[in-house]
């Protein structure tokens, strides 16, 4: 890995300076998402899972501190309405039947843990807005679906 990868969370030979010692968790987490974000353009061809958050907001327009939910994800690819294990395309209108799926259930905490578990391919994912038979809903991210 790249030197400048290497110490976007440390610093070398144990040089942190006093500053750094005593901020929060959070706001070195900021820290490191900010330098991360500048890095992203100057890897944006490689292969390192570390930029990948950070290419996939800055592809989409969103800034560093931007917190992928669901909301945000409906801004990136089709979001669609399930009922009755059936939805409509917004291509061709046509409704398709699901037989069967393979999927990540995602809500506002843990939308961004899934994105990297897919190394925030989106390729082939489909995203769909379940109702439930009890009424509720829940979002889905699904990799595999079969009609």
């Amino acid at each position: 890995m790249p030197r400048d990868l290497l110490y976007t969370n440390r610093f070398d030979r144990g040089d942190t300076p006093e500053v750094y010692k005593k901020l929060s968790l959070s706001k070195r987490e900021d820290i490191v998402a900010k330098k991360l974000y500048a890095l992203s353009e100057k890897y944006s061809n490689s292969s390192y899972l570390l930029v990948e958050p950070s290419k996939f907001k800055k592809k989409h327009g969103f800034s560093y501190d931007t917190k992928i939910t669901p909301d945000i994800l409906s801004k990136v690819i089709p979001l669609y309405k399930v009922d009755n294990n059936s939805f409509s395309f917004q291509k061709n209108g046509k409704k398709e039947t699901i037989r069967s799926l393979k999927y990540f259930v995602i809500d506002d905490d843990n939308t961004e843990n899934v994105l990297r578990q897919i190394s925030y391919k989106l390729d082939g994912v489909y995203f769909l807005d379940w109702q439930k038979t009890d009424g509720s809903r829940e979002y889905r991210l699904v990799y595999e679906i079969g009609f």
